[in-house]
This record gives C-alpha cells, structure tokens and sequence, in this order.
C-alpha cells in the first residue's frame, strides 16, 4: 500500500513539474484598479454624468471598433491605432489589402461624428451628447505620468447643421468647473482657453502661408512646454520664423497668459493686426469669455493662453486645456475645442455642414492622482451603507429579512452570511471594508422585535424596533 501511495505522490509531482505555468505579469500601459479605488472611479463616473445631464447632454454608446479610414479623418498616425485586421470573409483567409483594415477606438469624438453622420436624417440638431467609455491608444506609454494605452474618457459634445452659435463653447468651461469643484473637490486648477484662428493668424502675421508649413508650427507651439526655449526658437526659425520674430512671438504669449481673460481681450485687440482670421478669433474669443464669466466662472479659474493649440488637425476653433496646479507634471486633464469639418467628412456630403465643439476628461490618469493627493477618499472596499451580521445561525432568515426590507426602501445592504465565524470576527471585517453600519440580533432582541444598530464611526450604538430602520437610515442618509 505504501509503495501505491509512493506512486501516487510521484505522479502529481510529475505533473505539476510539466504543467505549463501562465504568466500572471501586469501589461504596462494596461490599468487595473484595487476595489477601493474601482468604487471611487465608478463614483465619479457617476456623478460626472449627472452634471453633464444637468446641462441637457444625452448618453451616447458607440462601437468599439472602428473602421482605421475613418479614424484617419481626424489625422491620427495609423501607428497609433491598435490594428486589429479581421478577415473581411469570417475564417477564409483574404491576402493583402482584401484583409478589413479594422481598429479599436482611439478617442470618442469620431465614433460620434461617424454614427452622426450615419444618423444625420434621424436626429434632431443640435444634439447635445455624453459619453464615458474607454478608448484605445498605440503610443509609448508613460505610467508615471498617467499616460496609458487604455483608458476612459468622458466625452461631452455639441453638434449642429450648418451653424452653431459660439456660446456653446462658454457653456464647456462652466461645466469643467461644476466638475473639477463639487466632484474632484480641487480648488487649485486652471482652464486654459484660445481660439486657432488667432494661432494661426499669427503665423500668417509672421509670414508663414503654405498651410502645411503653419500644421507644422502649430506642432512646434503644441510642444513649447515639454523642450527648451532655445529649441522652440531653433524650430521656429527652421520653418520661416526668425529668432528675432521668434522672440516677440512668445513674449506676447507671456503678456497675454499674464493677464486675467477679460484683460487678455483687450489687450489683444490693441495690437495692430491685420490677417482677418485672426481678427474672426479675437472676436469668438471674446464672445467665449463674456459667456463664461456669464456662466459663473471666475476669472481666477481659468486663463486665455494663445499657446494651446491642440495637436489634432480637426480643431478649427475654439481651444480647451485644463491642468492641476498643483500636479503639472501629469499634463492637460480636460481638453478639447471646436470642430467645423469632422462630422462633413465622414457625411459624404461636404455641403452639408455640421459644426461641433466639446471636450475630454481623462479620468484613468486624473483618479489616481486625485487619491493619491487626498482629494478623493479610497479607503472603503463596500458601496453598502450597511452590514447585518449573523449571531444566530438559526435566525439566518431573519437577517436576511431585514436586509430585505432595507434594500427596498433603497438603502445598499448587505448580509455576512458565513453563519460559523463569531461577532468580534464580523465586526473587524467590518471595520476593515469600511461599512457604516452594522446591525447586530440575537434571539433576545428578535423576541423583542428590535435590532441594535453600531455607528462603526464613532463605536455608538442603540436599540431600536426592527420597523423603525428604514426611517432611521433615510434620516441618517439625508444627514450625510
């Protein structure tokens, strides 16, 4: 019999040896979040989609999975997008270019502007949208810095036929502001706003024509923070712009950063200008800014930087950043601007005009840093209010009765069903998921008819009837 079991023992080791171990390893650029913080990230979401249908947006949902020339039109490198090159006839296999050229979705914007523009006969304009989905980006990621290839965006946008009215742009800041305030709790944050008619005016102003010399100066503006001054002027002149030209050039992004948004107005207008788009984007940023401090803004929150140029091509006009102050190093957290032509493309009709503006939040980088810095608390691993514990395994349906009863009147409950584990144990699990309440019966109580109820925050506790719970926790609930 020994020599049976001797075999045996060999045997599993044996096969546990050739067995092929997974790997279990993390994928850089991949996010995953701890419970705590999955619940904090799910009560933003939350709450951010109640502000933005507070100002009238409806939820969009698209597909993930995009066509890449429609992904193009918005003038992404296709070695960003995560190619996935299904075969255009299921299983058969298709050679070269018969392969359908699919991608996942690199932001949300242009799977709307496409469903619109699919949509355009069914949809009555303007169309005010939200969306808070996860999108898909092939480029270096840089994890310290918050900068994933996956990630959720939440996405709001206005879209029109043929005019949109520019107080649609002041209305984007106001709400970046309700959000970043009375969500994020952060009071230290600045909204950066421009308009690329003025950018690009200004090239033209400093002799640039061809357009896709003033794309690539644009490019150079969009990285003035991340290189040296020196570089900047270096590039600058490369393109056309003098260093002497150069110089002036980014003093006079200085004196209007300096200033607050009404000053920075007038201050522009002052300055003998004379390339008509350019002229077109001082009067729409004006427009802009009367709207947001219209809106309730102050102007101590947010700046007009001449410098934001938003890399994307599609941008046509007004221009949105926002950076923590306290955390530049994560970059822009909310961005976006106005659109003329996107929606157009994709229509097939480029008569049809359908003018858009909206902007992004990027919450997977925003979260955790927000934790991390202690404005949102992550220390609770429950979304329920309150926990019943079991003391007596004989009156289980009791406490799952009185759960019952919480739970319909709306009150997030849960029940430690594990009927073999003593109460001090239950409470320490308690303490540890961060449970509000606890409920806590024996049989004397439920002959009684009452329960006591333990505020695990202050250790408080008190008797009281079984009937009497719901109106309890609603008051407490209220008083939150």
């Amino acid at each position: 019999m020994e020599t049976v079991f001797k075999m045996e023992e060999t045997k599993i080791e044996n096969e546990e040896k050739n067995a092929t171990k997974v790997s279990l390893d993390t994928i850089p650029g991949f996010p995953e979040f701890s419970i705590n913080e999955t619940i904090v990230l799910n009560r933003v979401k939350s709450m951010i989609q109640d502000v933005y249908e507070l100002y009238g947006y409806v939820p969009f949902d698209t597909r993930l999975v995009e066509l890449d020339e429609v992904l193009n039109q918005k003038g992404i490198d296709s070695k960003e997008l995560f190619s996935l090159n299904w075969l255009s006839k299921g299983v058969e296999y298709e050679p070269g270019e018969a392969r359908r050229k699919l991608a996942l979705r690199f932001d949300l914007t242009v799977p709307m502007a496409r469903y619109i523009a699919q949509n355009k006969n069914y949809i009555s304009f303007p169309v005010k949208r939200y969306q808070i989905q996860k999108v898909y980006r092939a480029e270096g990621h840089k994890v310290a810095q918050g900068r994933f290839n996956e990630f959720y965006q939440c996405d709001i946008d206005v879209v029109g036929f043929n005019t949109l009215d520019i107080s649609y742009d002041s209305e984007f800041p106001a709400i970046v502001y309700t959000i970043f305030k009375k969500v994020f709790c952060v009071d230290r944050f600045v909204m950066r706003i421009s308009n690329r008619k003025l950018l690009e005016g200004l090239f033209r102003e400093n002799g640039l024509e061809k357009v896709e010399v003033i794309k690539r100066a644009i490019k150079i503006i969009d990285d003035i923070e991340k290189v040296e001054k020196e570089t900047t002027l270096a590039r600058l002149d490369e393109i056309g712009i003098n260093i002497e030209s150069a110089e002036k050039l980014l003093v006079l992004f200085k004196e209007i950063y300096a200033r607050t948004p009404s000053e920075a107005i007038e201050f522009i207008k002052l300055c003998d200008f004379q390339d008509k788009q350019l002229l077109e984007g001082i009067n729409e940023l004006e427009s802009v800014v009367k709207g947001i401090i219209a809106n309730g803004v102050s102007e101590e929150y947010f700046k007009v930087d001449a410098r934001i140029a938003r890399g994307l091509d599609y941008y046509t006009g007004t221009v949105y950043e926002t950076n923590l102050l306290d955390h530049m190093e994560i970059g822009s957290v909310c961005s976006g601007g106005r659109y003329n032509d996107l929606v157009s493309t994709l229509s097939g009709n480029p008569r049809d005009k359908y003018p858009g503006v909206g902007l992004s939040i990027g919450l997977t980088r925003l979260v955790p840093t927000l934790i991390n810095a202690g404005y949102l608390n992550a220390d609770s691993q429950t979304i329920a209010d309150v926990l019943v514990t079991c003391q007596d395994k004989k009156y289980i349906s009791h406490y799952q009765s009185i759960a019952t009863r919480l739970r319909s009147s709306g009150i997030k409950t849960d029940v430690y069903l594990n009927k073999n584990v003593k109460l001090p144990k239950q409470l320490d699990y308690a303490n540890k998921k961060k449970y509000k309440y606890v409920i806590i019966a024996n049989k004397y109580e439920f002959d009684e008819g009452e329960v006591v109820v333990r505020n695990m925050e202050t250790s408080e506790q008190e008797k009281m009837k079984i009937g009497d719970l719901v109106n309890y926790f609603t008051v407490e609930q209220m008083n939150s």
